[in-house]
């Protein structure tokens, strides 16, 4: 491809900065929403597409540089992705934060050209489908009467001293009580909500009073469906576990995708 098949932009930057991927049939060539900043200047960033075939690129003009990973750009990079989700009504395959094509020729030829039907078929598997996250977390008082009611925990209580040796025991098996715990409120809200599903992927455990934190595809025609399962949920075990719910979102941990750029 020569170079008089790449736009110039005003920018003067080289770069491109990827957001995600749609159908070309969903493309908007200019979108209304600022992309994340450009270091070190003052100006709005211009977000566009740029298509090939059956896929667009939604991307902007950008130095080659690393971006810094703070919540200003990573809000600004989602929003773009979002924004984009919620404007096309089509599948969009989200791109890592941070990536940065070294120009529109390298981005529309490894990529939009040498990979569109790959690109095109994996948008098309995710037609009519969205990520939601669904995080429960334990009221931590309701949680603690539990364990301490537990007899294990009564008898280890009833035996042992003051000794540090006695302590670091009733730890233990206070943790081990509490991973059986949250291993068993977890399957009871997976086993609701995973049939709805097309796909789960359980994410890291980051708290000690965090159960489950999972993010669920699903189809668009299940979506009520699933949210009326986390409504009964919530219902029935809000006493003791608080349901947190993020969606719809793009598919941002389902995609598995190397650009290689």
């Amino acid at each position: 491809m020569s170079d008089e098949g790449v736009k110039k932009t005003k920018s003067g930057y080289k770069g491109r900065y990827l957001y995600c991927f749609t159908l070309s049939d969903n493309a908007i060539p200019e979108l209304e929403i600022a992309g994340v900043p450009v270091p070190n200047s003052q100006g709005v960033t211009r977000v566009y597409s740029i298509i090939v075939g059956r896929v667009a690129a939604v991307t902007s003009d950008s130095p080659i540089t690393r971006y810094s990973i703070n919540r200003t750009n990573l809000l600004s990079h989602e929003k773009v992705v979002e924004h984009v989700m919620n404007t096309v009504k089509g599948p969009v395959l989200p791109v890592k934060f941070g990536t940065v094509a070294n120009s529109e020729k390298e981005l529309v030829e490894t990529l939009l050209t040498n990979r569109e039907t790959e690109l095109a078929e994996l948008l098309e598997s995710f037609k009519q489908h969205v990520e939601v996250g669904i995080k429960a977390l334990w009221q931590r008082e309701r949680i603690f009467a539990e364990l301490a009611a537990l007899p294990e925990i009564q008898s280890i209580r009833a035996r042992l001293g003051e000794s540090q040796q006695d302590k670091i025991e009733l730890g233990q098996t206070v943790e081990r009580a509490l991973n059986d715990l949250r291993e068993r409120d977890a399957q009871l809200i997976l086993a609701r909500l995973e049939p709805l599903a097309r796909e789960v992927k359980l994410n890291a455990i980051t708290l000690d009073m965090l159960v489950l934190n999972a993010s669920f595809l699903v189809d668009n025609e299940k979506e009520t469906a699933f949210d009326e399962a986390v409504n009964a949920l919530d219902d029935e075990l809000g006493g003791r576990l608080t349901l947190k719910y993020a969606g719809p979102l793009p598919p941002y941990n389902f995609v598995h995708f190397n650009l290689g750029l």
